[in-house]
């Protein structure tokens, strides 16, 4: 495994040894993580103005596991995987609905999950690695990336994979591996940064979006640099799970209960969803914004745009 950094990204760091497999596998629901915020809280976002029905909240489904941390969509299903276990569960988008044991993953910690075409993808941190399999659940599963310690979120564009390190060798840097294999290169950590959770791609050619586990969202550029805070949650809330559509990037606050809204062209960061029980991972369709609880019971759930 080798590991390249981006030098300006750095700031001078020198990132620290990797971490064991006991030590990367961080319970997340036995505290809050990482800084909850940064300074001073921010004023509250507003909720956004909505009423009737197509603004309550409906579940989808429970799943039989402990810890929801990775969502993803596509014909028609949600796929969920989890930490502590090895299973990629397949849930239909319909309340009440039953879920089924889609794969079980050569490696345990389902961190992230990515549908590409009529291939699913997704991430263990348990093996460090990415793997892919029809999305009909006819096998086999393939490795299409290895050598990514402590990786949780990921993304893929056509030439190269985006990963988020939140227990390896550098946690909180963004590093970038080549769609044909070969070194991972970091392209940026903020020193403050704790660890990077989730990762949305900012169109095909567009920067890096992620959280850290703060009240913060961050931005670096595909080519490496010094990342940027592209939005503040407000109060002390820790983003993780992101999701965007064409007009509006989600964030799940996890603890803090809510389900953000930014509006991607004027900045604006609205409350979507308030008071819900620990929204970890997210992702949106055309008409609805799902998320997956962490704990307690593990469940998904979602809401009309």
């Amino acid at each position: 495994m080798v590991l390249a950094l981006v030098a300006p990204a750095c700031r001078g760091d020198t990132p620290a040894a990797p971490l064991g497999a006991d030590q990367g596998r961080t319970r997340q629901a036995e505290g809050p993580g990482g800084e909850a915020g940064h300074g001073p809280a921010r004023a509250e976002p507003r909720p956004v103005a909505c009423s009737g029905p197509a603004c309550a909240t409906f579940l989808v489904a429970e799943l039989p596991t402990e810890r929801g941390i990775a969502l993803a969509l596509g014909g028609g299903f949600a796929y969920v995987g989890a930490l502590y276990d090895d299973a990629i569960f397949r849930v239909p988008l319909q309340p009440g609905a039953t879920p089924s044991v889609l794969y079980r993953s050569p490696g345990a910690d389902v961190t992230g999950i990515e549908v590409r075409g009529d291939a699913l993808r997704w991430a263990s941190s348990a093996t460090g690695a990415i793997y892919e399999a029809p999305i009909t659940g006819a096998g086999p599963i393939r490795v299409v990336a290895d050598g990514l310690p402590g990786i949780w979120g990921f993304a893929s564009s056509e030439r190269a994979i985006y990963w988020a390190d939140f227990s390896g060798s550098a946690p909180g840097m963004v590093w970038k591996q080549a769609t044909e294999g070969g070194p991972s290169t970091g392209l940026g950590k903020d020193p403050s940064s704790r660890m990077a959770v989730s990762l949305l791609l900012d169109g095909p050619d567009g920067d890096v979006l992620y959280s850290e586990r703060t009240a913060r969202v961050m931005r670096v550029p595909t080519a490496g640099g010094a990342p940027t805070v592209w939005a503040e949650l407000g109060g002390r809330r820790q983003g993780a799970g992101l999701a965007g559509d064409d007009t509006h990037v989600y964030v799940a606050t996890l603890f803090a209960n809510d389900v953000m809204r930014i509006d991607r062209r004027t900045g604006t960061v609205e409350i979507f969803v308030q008071g819900e029980h620990t929204p970890n991972a997210i992702a949106v369709d055309a008409t609805t914004v799902y998320w997956v609880d962490y704990a307690s019971p593990v469940a998904l759930r979602g809401r009309r745009k």
